[in-house]
């Protein structure tokens, strides 16, 4: 099977199996509890990519020779990375003197960070030498066991859910070190000569890649930290399950999808080949959002109330704004392939800026005196207008780079 497709099918059971989990946890956690589930999940998600300091880029563009230095070059910069966070987080125990609960709290989330990027981490090796298989097994299995573990944990609320998470993170991410356990990673948290020079080699790319990276992760969690200071645990709930539904999914896919293009790109020296797969592979994910959308548009509120309960109704409006984010995002996948492949980080980073200001002001435009779910209307529409934008321009730049 082409390689392209074995990495979306991949992901694409793994989003069916988040999708069958969902009714389950819905009907015996309360909306308050996935709130605080979601709350927990966005800052691990937030501070893991911040930490990743773009290591796919420095995988997936490799020639493949050294990728167990470059695996554990990263591994410890993300440490590095993580270090001056626990100081924030102890300088903030100190004057704010928070209860001891909270610190525990801060400190799993900081473990949990952690363990999902080296869990990430794993899978960009796996992508780097095609190991669609075992990155479909360890996803699946990964989805299964932390459904069990929260279904068995489902007396302590949100709470379980967190510890499900969290151990079944840890279970898989064995696995998965097993998988490249051929490189023999070096887990001694000191730099050596080799790594020093692979992170040297790439520092043109690091100075505007890493903070691209953490403007976007914290730029994706803007409506979570929004919705999270603006309403009840309930409607963050209901916040939660939206993004479980829409966006988290076609995350699934948009990722392994810009991995792999990415790879291609960087790999080929003909730039007619990777404008014809650039076009091709857009015109596709096009197809895919349209039949996605109105599919959802015409079943999806039926199928939430059945399946969900009515409880669960209110689910569907804000579910149908993040659809079209999270499909715009998919859509432009080949594109932002495209444009690191040229190594146009500096344009990226500009790009990332000016969507987080917009993402900021949208957000917060008429703060106190419109609904929650206005400000996310306003949000949808410049997230979709930017990112068409963005589409377009990268098609400009592909048709002027063939000319040249």
């Amino acid at each position: 099977m082409n390689k392209y497709y074995s990495a979306i099918l991949a992901a694409g059971s793994t989003q069916l199996f988040w999708y069958l989990s969902i009714p389950v946890l819905t009907r015996i956690y309360s909306p308050s509890e996935i709130g605080l589930y979601g709350l927990f999940t966005a800052l691990t998600a937030f501070i893991s990519l911040g930490i990743s300091a773009r290591s796919d880029i420095a995988i997936l563009g490799s020639d493949g020779k050294y990728i167990k230095e470059i695996f554990s070059a990263h591994n410890k910069l993300g440490v590095y990375i993580i270090i001056p966070i626990s100081f924030v987080l102890i300088a903030s125990v100190i004057k704010f003197d928070w209860p001891v609960k909270s610190v525990l709290l801060c400190i799993v989330i900081l473990f949990s960070s952690y363990v999902s990027y080296i869990y990430s981490l794993c899978g960009i090796v796996l992508i780097k030498n095609e190991g669609y298989v075992i990155l479909k097994k360890t996803a699946l299995t990964r989805s299964l066991v932390q459904l069990i573990l929260q279904l068995i944990m489902f007396a302590w609320g949100g709470i379980g859910l967190i510890l499900g998470k969290i151990l079944a993170d840890i279970l898989i991410l064995k696995k998965r070190l097993n998988c490249i356990k051929i490189y023999k990673v070096n887990w001694n948290i000191k730099f050596n000569e080799q790594e020093k020079n692979i992170l040297l080699l790439n520092k043109h790319k690091y100075g505007y890649a890493i903070p691209q990276k953490i403007i976007n992760s914290v730029s994706q969690m803007l409506p979570m930290f929004f919705v999270s200071t603006r309403s009840t645990g309930e409607e963050l709930g209901f916040y939660t399950i939206a993004f479980m539904l829409a966006v988290a999914p076609i995350g699934l896919l948009g990722t392994p999808i810009h991995q792999i293009l990415y790879r291609d790109f960087s790999n080929s020296n003909g730039s007619a080949s990777n404008i014809k797969n650039l076009v091709k592979k857009t015109i596709s994910l096009i197809g895919f959002s349209v039949i996605i959308y109105a599919t959802t548009h015409l079943i999806g509120e039926r199928i939430i109330i059945q399946i969900l309960g009515q409880e669960w109704s209110q689910v569907f409006e804000i579910m149908m704004l993040l659809l079209v984010w999270s499909l715009a995002g998919l859509v432009s996948q080949p594109s932002l392939a495209f444009l690191l492949s040229l190594s146009r980080h500096k344009e990226h980073l500009i790009y990332e800026i000016i969507v987080f200001v917009g993402r900021v002001l949208t957000l917060n435009y008429g703060f106190t005196n419109i609904k929650i779910i206005d400000n996310l209307y306003i949000f949808i529409i410049w997230n979709f207008i930017s990112l068409i934008a963005f589409t377009v321009w990268i098609f400009w730049l592909a048709m002027d780079k063939r000319n040249d």
